[in-house]
Protein backbone atom coordinates (compact mmCIF):
# COMPACT_ATOMS: atom_id res chain seq x y z
CA UNK A 1 0.00 0.00 0.00
CA UNK A 2 1.31 3.64 -0.99
CA UNK A 3 -0.03 6.92 -0.01
CA UNK A 4 0.15 9.99 -1.66
CA UNK A 5 1.03 13.34 0.14
CA UNK A 6 0.44 16.67 -1.58
CA UNK A 7 2.08 19.70 0.36
CA UNK A 8 2.07 23.35 -0.75
CA UNK A 9 3.62 26.57 1.61
CA UNK A 10 3.28 30.48 1.05
CA UNK A 11 5.47 33.05 2.55
CA UNK A 12 3.56 36.15 3.61
CA UNK A 13 5.65 39.14 5.02
CA UNK A 14 4.18 38.05 8.85
CA UNK A 15 3.84 34.56 8.55
CA UNK A 16 4.00 31.31 6.15
CA UNK A 17 1.06 28.48 5.58
CA UNK A 18 1.34 25.07 4.85
CA UNK A 19 -0.87 22.87 3.23
CA UNK A 20 -1.13 19.63 3.02
CA UNK A 21 -3.12 16.79 1.98
CA UNK A 22 -2.89 13.01 2.25
CA UNK A 23 -4.49 10.33 0.26
CA UNK A 24 -4.60 6.43 0.77
CA UNK A 25 -3.78 3.75 -1.73
CA UNK A 26 -7.57 3.95 -2.49
CA UNK A 27 -7.54 8.08 -3.88
CA UNK A 28 -9.55 8.56 -0.23
CA UNK A 29 -8.29 11.80 1.58
CA UNK A 30 -7.48 10.47 5.15
CA UNK A 31 -5.84 13.92 6.19
CA UNK A 32 -6.15 17.74 5.42
CA UNK A 33 -3.67 19.83 7.53
CA UNK A 34 -3.35 23.90 7.50
CA UNK A 35 -0.79 25.41 9.91
CA UNK A 36 0.24 29.29 10.22
CA UNK A 37 4.05 28.66 10.78
CA UNK A 38 6.13 31.88 11.58
CA UNK A 39 7.60 34.25 8.86
CA UNK A 40 10.08 32.50 7.31
CA UNK A 41 11.92 32.19 3.52
CA UNK A 42 9.35 30.49 1.08
CA UNK A 43 12.56 27.41 0.41
CA UNK A 44 11.92 27.59 4.02
CA UNK A 45 8.19 27.47 3.87
CA UNK A 46 8.22 24.51 1.55
CA UNK A 47 10.72 22.38 3.35
CA UNK A 48 8.69 22.96 6.34
CA UNK A 49 5.30 21.71 4.89
CA UNK A 50 6.98 18.54 3.79
CA UNK A 51 8.32 18.12 7.44
CA UNK A 52 4.78 18.84 8.59
CA UNK A 53 3.24 16.32 5.91
CA UNK A 54 6.14 13.47 6.66
CA UNK A 55 5.08 14.09 10.45
CA UNK A 56 1.23 14.10 9.91
CA UNK A 57 1.38 10.85 7.91
CA UNK A 58 3.38 9.12 10.76
CA UNK A 59 0.38 9.89 13.19
CA UNK A 60 -2.45 8.99 10.69
CA UNK A 61 -0.55 5.79 9.06
CA UNK A 62 -2.64 2.25 10.40
CA UNK A 63 0.72 0.49 10.70
CA UNK A 64 4.06 1.02 10.71
CA UNK A 65 3.99 -1.27 7.78
CA UNK A 66 2.77 1.39 5.43
CA UNK A 67 5.63 3.32 4.71
CA UNK A 68 5.75 4.10 1.02
CA UNK A 69 4.90 7.74 0.01
CA UNK A 70 4.89 9.50 -3.30
CA UNK A 71 4.92 12.73 -1.87
CA UNK A 72 4.48 15.71 -4.68
CA UNK A 73 5.31 19.59 -4.26
CA UNK A 74 5.19 22.70 -6.89
CA UNK A 75 8.37 23.81 -5.70
CA UNK A 76 11.09 22.80 -7.80
CA UNK A 77 13.95 23.54 -5.56
CA UNK A 78 12.65 21.74 -2.53
CA UNK A 79 12.17 18.41 -5.22
CA UNK A 80 15.24 18.78 -6.75
CA UNK A 81 17.47 19.67 -3.70
CA UNK A 82 15.67 15.74 -1.94
CA UNK A 83 16.52 14.48 -5.35
CA UNK A 84 19.88 15.53 -5.37
CA UNK A 85 19.75 17.18 -8.41
CA UNK A 86 20.36 20.39 -7.09
CA UNK A 87 23.18 21.62 -5.01
CA UNK A 88 21.88 23.10 -1.26
CA UNK A 89 23.50 26.40 -1.45
CA UNK A 90 21.91 28.04 1.21
CA UNK A 91 23.27 26.73 4.34
CA UNK A 92 19.89 27.71 6.34
CA UNK A 93 18.13 25.05 3.88
CA UNK A 94 20.45 22.18 5.01
CA UNK A 95 18.43 21.89 8.36
CA UNK A 96 15.17 21.32 7.06
CA UNK A 97 16.76 19.04 4.41
CA UNK A 98 18.72 17.12 7.19
CA UNK A 99 15.04 17.01 9.60
CA UNK A 100 13.43 15.72 6.34
CA UNK A 101 16.01 12.69 5.80
CA UNK A 102 16.34 12.31 9.82
CA UNK A 103 12.53 11.35 9.55
CA UNK A 104 12.86 9.20 6.80
CA UNK A 105 15.42 7.12 8.08
CA UNK A 106 13.92 6.95 12.09
CA UNK A 107 10.82 5.90 10.55
CA UNK A 108 11.89 3.43 7.83
CA UNK A 109 9.89 5.46 5.42
CA UNK A 110 10.39 4.98 1.70
CA UNK A 111 9.47 8.23 0.24
CA UNK A 112 9.89 9.59 -3.68
CA UNK A 113 9.79 13.28 -4.48
CA UNK A 114 7.74 14.36 -7.33
CA UNK A 115 7.54 17.59 -8.78
CA UNK A 116 4.05 18.72 -9.81
CA UNK A 117 2.65 22.16 -11.57
CA UNK A 118 1.06 24.39 -9.36
CA UNK A 119 -2.36 23.81 -11.52
CA UNK A 120 -1.87 20.44 -10.14
CA UNK A 121 -1.60 21.16 -6.57
CA UNK A 122 -4.84 22.89 -6.20
CA UNK A 123 -6.02 21.06 -2.96
CA UNK A 124 -2.90 21.67 -1.02
CA UNK A 125 -2.29 25.41 -2.30
CA UNK A 126 -6.57 25.93 -1.07
CA UNK A 127 -4.86 25.14 2.56
CA UNK A 128 -2.50 27.59 2.26
CA UNK A 129 -5.16 30.23 2.06
CA UNK A 130 -7.64 28.91 4.96
CA UNK A 131 -7.07 28.64 9.07
CA UNK A 132 -5.29 26.66 11.13
CA UNK A 133 -6.98 23.36 10.84
CA UNK A 134 -6.43 19.81 10.78
CA UNK A 135 -8.85 17.20 9.64
CA UNK A 136 -8.18 13.42 9.52
CA UNK A 137 -10.66 10.71 8.86
CA UNK A 138 -10.12 7.50 10.20
CA UNK A 139 -12.38 4.62 9.34
CA UNK A 140 -15.91 5.77 10.56
CA UNK A 141 -14.51 8.20 13.03
CA UNK A 142 -14.04 11.70 11.78
CA UNK A 143 -12.10 14.51 13.86
CA UNK A 144 -11.69 18.29 12.92
CA UNK A 145 -9.97 20.25 15.00
CA UNK A 146 -9.26 24.53 14.30
CA UNK A 147 -6.93 26.57 16.24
Amino acid sequence: MHYSIYTDASAKPNESKLGIVIYNNDNEVIAEYSKTMPKMTNNEAEYSAVIEALNEFIKVRQSPENKDIKLYSDSQLVINQLNKKYQIRCKRLYFYHDKIQDIISQNNLNVEFIYIPRAQNTRADSLTKKKEAIWIKKTTKQRLILT
